[in-house]
């Protein structure tokens, strides 16, 4: 089922690229600047493979169906390539209604009540290799990254996949501002 909300979430993605509109009263934090070119070489390449797997199968075979069932396949993939680069500008993170909604790309995000939130600083934990959501039960960790994780919250108690948290680290664009508007949201 959370396949068929992500897949949902990145046609949503796909067509709201175009527009910027965001509900009245929503702060957004945008995430994801670090990751995004490596996802357009990503693209770029899908459609050279696309290409190249195109043309080989138009030799090795003389069926039209097998060359049209692999270009459907090679459209849908890069869609999905570009439904999650979508993703990271049209499902940015916000901050409304007494909560903080941290955004995975089309994927599930986290939702921090500010209430749970004690403080909030800018720092910098390296991501290298690893994007999305990860608990450590250890050391009562979770992050939301895409790239390096440069806020860090700490939370009361919040659960997260189970697991109770007393930090969160995640990533976003303009750390300053995403710390400034928490602290802000706090005192009023």
């Amino acid at each position: 089922m959370r396949i068929l909300h992500a897949e949902g979430r990145m046609w949503r993605s796909l067509l709201a690229w175009a527009r910027t509109d965001r509900p009245d009263g929503v702060r957004t934090f945008g995430y994801g600047r670090q990751v995004r070119p490596l996802l357009y070489a990503v693209c770029a390449l899908a459609v050279v493979e696309g290409v190249v797997i195109d043309f080989l199968i138009g030799l090795v075979t003389s069926s039209a169906t097998a060359a049209i069932v692999a270009a459907v396949i090679h459209v849908y993939a890069l869609c999905w390539l570009l439904g999650i680069v979508a993703s990271l500008r049209t499902r940015p993170h916000a901050l409304d209604d007494g909560r903080l909604v941290l955004r995975n790309s089309v994927f599930s995000g986290l939702d921090v009540p500010l209430s749970a939130i004690e403080t909030a600083e800018v720092c910098r934990v390296d991501g290298s290799g690893f994007s999305g959501v990860e608990v450590d039960g250890d050391s009562r960790t979770a992050t939301l990254r895409h790239g390096d994780a440069t806020v860090r919250l700490h939370v009361r108690s919040l659960e997260i996949a189970g697991v109770v948290v007393d930090r969160l680290d995640v990533t976003a664009d303009d750390p300053a501002a995403l710390v400034r508007a928490v602290r802000g949201a706090h005192t009023a």
